[in-house]
């Protein structure tokens, strides 16, 4: 079975080998979606908010964004904080973008919590902490997340904030690339691929 797993695992990998490789950060977020107990105002700005930045009027999305985030509402309040982060329709600005993670992973939105960690592991907006960024990575991670899933790996994978564990390494980047996570595979080929060539 794990031969078989490290197969595919391999077959997945080599599928992506021509893909571009992903800083992370905007990997997931085309899948936010207004969390339940927000209401139809916020939902409204949300949704005209993320037409807008799809169609690359960030500086109106922003506006709306930060509308709805002021009102609690947690997918604006990550998308505001990305708009901080990736200079979209606002001027960077790491500290603010490092705030408004905070805000909408304090309500439990998953991709804040994973980008909140992503910034602590970087020292971007925050003081560098690596306890505190797999704090906020195994929140995420332990709900499913499958980018902080694959953030986990590389932890255990560095040793960093953690002592080095290859086999809990594979472990978080097998559970990633079960949902489909593109850097996981590859995360985890270079892990295995001595194992397998020497079956």
């Amino acid at each position: 079975m794990q031969k078989a797993m490290r197969i595919s695992i391999i077959a997945v990998a080599v599928g992506l080998s021509g893909c571009a490789a992903s800083d992370g950060y905007r990997d997931d977020n085309r899948d936010i979606a207004p969390e339940s107990g927000i209401n139809d105002n916020e939902t409204g700005l949300f949704e005209t908010a993320l037409a807008h930045s799809d169609k690359g009027e960030h500086k109106k999305a922003y506006e709306l964004y930060r509308q709805a985030a002021e009102l609690g509402d947690a997918a604006s309040q990550f998308m505001l904080a990305s708009s901080y982060e990736n200079h979209q329709g606002v001027s960077q600005d790491y500290s603010a973008a490092a705030a408004w993670y905070r805000r909408s992973a304090e309500q439990g939105y998953l991709l804040a919590q994973r980008n909140l960690g992503r910034m602590y592991k970087s020292g971007r907006g925050v003081s560098q902490n690596d306890s505190k960024a797999i704090e906020l990575f195994r929140l995420a991670a332990d709900q499913g997340q499958a980018g902080a899933q694959k953030d986990m790996g590389d932890m255990y994978y560095y040793g960093r904030g953690i002592p080095q564990n290859h086999s809990e390494a594979i472990k978080w980047y097998l559970l990633a690339a079960e949902q489909g996570n593109a850097s996981a595979p590859v995360s985890y080929t270079h892990l295995t691929l001595p194992t397998i060539c020497s079956v």
